[in-house]
């Protein structure tokens, strides 16, 4: 082997390792940068199923449909009374009725 030989094929050894760790580089880049996408892509893909924010206004409005349900229940809870009471101020009525009439 020619000196001049030797210095050609370390060069080219050299080149190859160089262009080898390059290529390794640029790889690793792209697999850093598609990791940091698929993140993004995953955080926006969360924040648009998120349940909705407890908002002042969220709340607000839960609040008002329990009240107004509340409220439904105790007048109906008050018209079953009133009726009862009707029914039972009627049978009194009714029964005072047949012991004049008999």
């Amino acid at each position: 082997e020619l000196p001049i030989e030797r210095r050609q094929k370390e060069y080219e050894e050299k080149r190859r390792k160089r262009i080898e760790r390059q290529r390794l580089r640029e790889k690793e880049k792209r697999a850093e940068i598609a990791e940091r996408e698929r993140i993004a892509k995953e955080k926006a893909l969360a924040a648009s199923v998120a349940e909705p924010k407890m908002t002042n206004a969220y709340n607000q409005k839960i609040k008002k449909i329990a009240e107004d349900r509340a409220a439904l229940v105790a007048k109906q809870e008050k018209e079953k009374k009133d009726n009862e009471r009707r029914k039972r101020k009627q049978d009194i009525v009714n029964a005072e009725v047949r012991r004049m009439v008999a």
